[in-house]
């Protein structure tokens, strides 16, 4: 698998480097998501098998690699600075050839699964019918997504159109999968898997957001490049990665789903109301919470279901990384949309008429937000008027220039002329003042846009605190459920429970 997912990162990064057009650009792309992916698919079971136990502590440290991968990337990227891009891509070829020379002579473990003898039915049972048809949904979804975007198919058509065609295809796969699995799947799993939505929306539907809000308070208020904002979250999130072991030792995994849970909802609470540098702490709370989620999910997974071998790890990540942006990010902008339709509605009736669209599609139906096409438009018209008024201004200079001409002449028709340019200076002078209102009246306007939109972004950070809370209140019931049956433990396997 990763020998593959080399061939990917090498092809893809020759055809971005060297692609002489977009298609190369995107299918350049898309092979860099595949060869991720093939290595995300491969190396969390590998690191589940050779730790048979610790599994949260030693994924989690498998993903403090991630977290240190941003690090560094973040900080070449920062002493880079105006290099050609095509240095920055080529870079990939360095961690590329490093983890390819280490595959030559690495040995993979056999899974538990595969040690224990469990059939490929029974893993397959793990999961279940409601797991796959999950997933199946999930990933056609996404497809069609793909293929509108790019305008091979499905252009035009509404999110609940897409959603309900969608089923055709899981309808008609999950027959045959059920006839075969005949189990609906784990419990368990299964919650583990619809907690993976709110799980992903928390992590990383709002990161990029909470980055947008810090790089502001890092350049104003420290003046350093906003780069280092990657550099600080990722610094954290490498740190307590590296040290979850013994704090899920102390409290269990579970336990430190909750308190992550806790410091995220508190965390985005605050970022949604903090200024200047309280915005770095409000901050730091959410990502002291952000880091743990991950890999103790695909930690508790592990522990918990070692029949399932690499199918319910794989599966975990894949619902978080399609829930997100199928249910998250939409979840998100909802939120930010209707919160500036309607400060927009209220402060400035005039601009909401210019801006805002007839409505916006999603797959939380239909309601109205800001168009970008007319927000733009509204920006051209103050250097178009500035434009204007200076072509004004040059024109009465010149008249002014002209009158002072004829003014030396002492005549009755250059009196005239003059009387008439006077005129004619005043009304360009009229022009300018109206210009230069509707300059201001339009500047002003756009500011007030781009302040509720930042309004917004804060308030919906507000609004999605209640998603990690409901998710510690879920992780606490979890706890209590383990707990009526003698606590959480590390499920085993051996090759006479695979037989039984």
């Amino acid at each position: 698998g990763l020998f593959c997912a080399f061939a990917c990162h090498a092809l893809s990064t020759l055809m971005i480097l060297f692609g002489p057009n977009f298609w190369w650009l995107f299918f350049g792309t898309l092979l860099v998501a595949v060869g991720n992916g093939i290595v995300e698919a491969v190396i969390n079971p590998a690191v589940a098998s050779l730790f048979k136990t610790g599994k949260t502590k030693w994924l989690n440290i498998l993903h403090a690699g991630w977290a240190g991968g941003i690090l560094l990337g973040s900080l070449v990227a920062i002493f880079l600075g105006d290099a050609p891009w095509r240095l920055k891509v080529g870079l990939i070829f360095v961690p590329m050839l490093i983890y390819g020379f280490m595959l030559l002579r690495a040995v993979f473990p056999a899974s538990e699964r595969v040690l224990a003898g469990v059939s490929y039915r029974e893993m397959l049972r793990e999961m279940g019918v409601v797991g796959f048809a999950l997933v199946i949904f999930l990933v056609t979804k996404e497809v069609m997504n793909i293929f509108a975007n790019l305008g091979w198919a499905f252009v035009g058509w509404e999110d609940t159109k897409m959603l309900a065609f969608a089923l055709i295809p899981t309808i008609v796969l999950i027959i045959p999968i059920g006839a075969y699995v005949r189990s609906p799947g784990r419990p368990l799993f299964l919650i583990l898997l619809a907690l993976m939505f709110p799980l992903a929306t928390t992590e990383l539907a709002t990161d990029a957001w909470i980055k947008e809000l810090m790089t502001p308070v890092v350049e104003g208020t420290f003046h350093i490049d906003g780069g280092w904002v990657l550099v600080y979250s990722a610094f954290i999130m490498m740190v307590l990665r590296f040290n979850a072991g013994a704090i899920a030792t102390r409290i269990g995994p579970l336990g430190l789903m909750v308190v992550s849970s806790l410091f995220a909802a508190a965390g985005l609470f605050f970022m949604g109301s903090a200024v200047s540098v309280w915005i770095i702490f409000a901050a730091t709370v959410y990502a002291i919470g952000q880091s743990f989620f991950w890999p103790t999910t695909l930690g508790i997974v592990a522990e918990r279901f070692p029949r399932g071998g690499a199918l319910t790890l794989n599966a975990i990540s894949a619902v978080g990384m399609l829930g997100v942006g199928i249910l998250g990010t939409p979840f998100l902008g909802l939120l930010q949309d209707k919160n500036i339709n309607a400060e927009l509605k209220q402060q400035d009736p005039a601009a909401y008429e210019t801006v805002i669209a007839a409505e916006k599609q999603s797959i939380y139906g239909k309601y109205q937000a800001l168009d970008p096409a007319k927000v733009e438009q509204l920006k051209s018209k103050v250097p178009e008027k500035e434009e204007t008024i200076d072509e004004l201004r040059t024109d009465m200079t010149a008249l002014i220039s002209q009158m002072d001409s004829l003014k030396t002449l002492d005549t009755k028709d250059a009196k005239a002329k003059v009387e008439e340019l006077q005129e004619t200076a005043e009304q360009k002078s009229a022009r300018i003042e109206e210009l230069a209102q509707e300059r201001e009246k339009t500047s002003e306007r756009i500011s007030l846009i781009q302040r509720i939109k930042d309004n917004a972004k804060r308030y919906a950070l507000r609004m999605v605190a209640i998603v990690p809370f409901i998710m510690g209140v879920c992780y606490i019931i979890l706890i209590l459920w383990f707990r009526s049956r003698g606590g959480y433990k590390t499920v085993h396997i051996t090759s006479e429970e695979a037989k039984s």
